[in-house]
């Protein structure tokens, strides 16, 4: 007899879910990918030398083509064109993911802000000029 305490879904409780990448989530998602692909075992693939040296083996094949079924399946479509255009190299593919989510583009703001706030006041001068020093 069922027992309302009872759960179908308790053997999915302990699958943790990937939220797709979005243009807003990059510094979350990137880790937690990673972290997907090092618990399959192809951390050496997120490895630009590695690549360089093992792009023609049967292995990088079997490693591209897995890394890049799940990177395609944990970002949103509207990021697909950026796949496809680094679709032979998982490397490039994520770093072309980091400069369409604007990833350089906060450094840069931080850089700067750290800056701002580091600078030295001289009365007289613009904050332009207070950056430029």
């Amino acid at each position: 007899m069922g027992n309302s305490s009872d759960s179908s879904n308790n053997d999915k409780t302990s699958c943790a879910m990937l939220k797709r990448l979005d243009r807003h989530n990059w510094s979350t998602w990137k880790k937690r990918f990673e972290n997907v692909i090092t618990a399959k075992g192809y951390e050496e693939i997120m490895n630009n030398d590695w690549i360089k040296v093992n792009n023609k083996t049967p292995e990088y094949r079997k490693m591209l083509a897995w890394c890049m079924n799940k990177l395609f399946s944990a970002v949103k479509e509207e990021l697909h064109p950026v796949l496809l255009a680094n679709n032979s190299n998982i490397y490039a593919a994520m770093d072309a993911l980091a400069n369409a989510c604007g990833e350089k583009s906060i450094l840069t703001l931080c850089n700067k802000l750290f800056t701002m706030i580091n600078c030295t006041y001289f009365p007289g001068l613009s904050l332009s000029q207070h950056l430029n020093i």
